[in-house]
């Protein structure tokens, strides 16, 4: 299907879900819009996805209650839409509530949050960060408990290769590397050719974040 076809797909579909009567407060047309803002997501059309993301991760809210894993990770969503659309102090804000939050480690939600951040020092060549760090911690640190109803593997490779062009090709080798790590602790050694994963000590978890 071609692109153009694609993105009028994306309008009409939009058209029919703001003119359904499904509420926000049903789950299950939630997470059809959830799957649906991914699809756009993964295709490509990410300012079709964003009205998508933030409704979702708004009704999550609503519904499940800001420090329910299903509703970090629906905003770690978003966060991946923003990012890719450049709008970087919004991903920012939303990474740092997340982190914030009174909420349960759980090995799919907060080392992603420990991942996007980093990430987006490196598109805004942010040195001495305490992201990397503090992403190592986590990996390197006792195995954390996995929540059920979030997607495992995280699949983002969609999200590096649109990044890949800011980024360059060592820095996406780096982070798929990342990835893989965060879905299969047995793979943390594919980080070991990585300088700036190699040299980086592990920071504690409460050391704020600037």
């Amino acid at each position: 299907m071609l692109k153009t076809d694609r993105a009028n797909e994306a309008i009409q579909l939009q058209e029919r879900v703001l003119a359904s009567r499904e509420r926000d407060d049903n789950p299950d047309f939630i997470s059809t819009l959830n799957n649906h803002a991914y699809g756009l997501r993964n295709a490509g059309f990410v300012a079709e996805a964003e009205p998508f993301d933030r409704r979702v991760a708004t009704a999550s809210i609503k519904l499940l209650g800001e420090i329910h894993p299903l509703t970090i990770h629906r905003r770690n969503n978003l966060v991946l839409t923003l990012i890719m659309l450049c709008k970087l102090e919004e991903a920012r804000q939303i990474l740092a509530a997340n982190w914030r939050l009174n909420a349960s480690p759980q090995a799919i939600t907060t080392p992603r949050i420990a991942f996007l951040r980093p990430l987006i020092a490196l598109l805004e060549s942010q040195p001495d960060t305490p992201f990397l760090g503090q992403l190592k911690t986590l990996l390197t640190g006792p195995e954390l408990p996995v929540a059920c109803d979030v997607a495992v593997p995280w699949d983002i490779a969609y999200f590096i290769e649109f990044l890949k062009p800011k980024l360059g090709e060592h820095p996406a080798e780096y982070l798929t590397a990342l990835v893989a790590a965060l879905n299969d602790r047995y793979k943390l050694s594919a980080l070991d050719p990585f300088p700036e994963w190699r040299v980086q000590p592990p920071v504690h978890l409460d050391i704020p974040w600037p």
